[in-house]
Parts: structure tokens; sequence; C-alpha cells
């Protein structure tokens, strides 16, 4: 969400939940760096994910392209996130009411 507007997307291709996690990462800075956001926060519940941006480990071999595509989106910049657990992330709440497993 930004601005209290949600962005669902379904077309970002096909994985398992980690490359969903990445690509969801992905496209919510493609989103910010769109709307030329200098001050924000990407959100999620993927401590892997957050973990491997925030550089305290090193990103799963097979999301070495992903990992690439989101530093070239940030272009150097640190980029700040924060893990929120599931059961408190509203847009995932909302997106698993949407397509229930």
């Amino acid at each position: 969400m930004i601005g209290g507007e949600a962005f669902v997307r379904d077309d970002l291709g096909h994985g398992g939940s980690h490359e969903a996690e990445w690509r969801a990462a992905i496209e919510a800075l493609r989103l910010a760096r769109e709307r030329d956001l200098s001050d924000f926060v990407l959100l999620g519940d993927a401590l892997a994910v957050i973990a491997v941006i925030e550089g305290r480990t090193r990103a799963r071999p097979e999301a070495a392209p992903l990992l690439a595509a989101f530093q070239a989106l940030a272009g150097g910049e640190k980029v700040r996130v924060r893990y929120v657990p599931r059961g408190q992330n509203l847009a995932g709440v909302a997106l698993a009411k949407r397509h229930p497993r």
C-alpha cells in the first residue's frame, strides 16, 4: 500500500513462496521509485528476504538474480525494510482472502 492505495499484481511470474516474497519486494521498490518517493519503508513478513536486504545474511543461490534486480533498483542506496508478522500484515491478510489456498 502506498498512501492507502493497494496494489495487487498477479503477473510477476511463477515460483515458490520465497521467490514470491522477492518479487513483491522488487515490485514495492519499483513502485516507490516510480513515484519518486525518498522517505519510505518497505514492510514484509518474509524474514529471510528482509535479512538479505538488510545485509545480515546472504541470499540463497537461486535468489541471486532477484537480489541483483532489487539492488539495481536500489541504485546503491540503502533501502529501509521492516518485518511485520503475517497476522499483522493487513495487505497480506487481504491478499490471502482474495487468493485462498
